[in-house]
């Protein structure tokens, strides 16, 4: 019965930083499927269009406020974010005790690895001076880089590392959580596709000219 209900509470704090890691997942795998070297170059016209450029940097946002709430560090006044990585190895580890001991030094060295890197470091600093906290930054403008082919990678690297983090969590009931990393929708290439071979027709159609 004590197993069950471990399994319960577990499941309960879990969900949170899983659909975190979901979201910031499907945020940098669309920003991924928006690289110009996907397409035809042709696909350009859309790609650079305001409305693909609005996307991509809500994309950005949302990547960033995702990531940085999954490697959030819990602080004493327990204001942390529920999503939070290290909140939920801490939990395990208070209410499990020593049976999730190798499990939680596992994790520790896991975060650490993420915590320790340049990019963590870089999507820190984005969120408090530019994407969250603005207001109070020294310099306030809005240009944002696009992540690089180095960066994107680095982005699906940690989200296994988040999957595993979560999954060391569920070990001990034999149980686990799973998504595709990048994840596998092609929503997004259809739509750009489908929308080039359209406006490729209308120019020769409308303006007896190629796209």
């Amino acid at each position: 019965m004590d197993n069950e209900l471990d399994k319960t509470w577990s499941d309960r704090r879990t969900k949170y930083p899983f659909l975190t890691a979901n979201l910031c997942n499907n945020a940098v795998s669309e920003l991924f499927c928006l690289d110009t070297k996907h397409y035809d170059p042709k696909a350009g016209y859309l790609l650079s269009s305001f409305t693909i450029r609005f996307f991509r940097a809500a994309l950005q946002y949302m990547f960033n406020a995702e990531y940085c709430k999954l490697f959030e560090l819990e602080d004493n006044r327990r204001t942390s974010h529920v999503s939070s990585l290290v909140k939920l190895n801490n939990y395990h580890s208070k209410i499990l005790g020593k049976k999730f001991g190798p499990y939680f030094h596992k994790n520790e060295e896991l975060l650490n690895g993420v915590l320790d890197s340049e990019f963590y470091q870089l999507q820190r600093d984005l969120r408090d001076t530019k994407f969250a906290h603005s207001d109070i930054a020294e310099k306030n403008n809005f240009t944002i880089a696009a992540l690089t082919d180095d960066e994107i990678e680095t982005a699906f690297n940690h989200l296994r590392v988040a999957l595993e983090i979560i999954n060391n969590c569920h070990a001990i009931f034999d149980r686990s959580y799973f998504f595709f990393v990048p994840n596998k929708l092609t929503t997004t290439q259809n739509f750009v596709k489908q929308h080039t071979e359209y406006q490729e027709f209308f120019f020769k159609e409308a303006n007896g000219k190629e796209l």
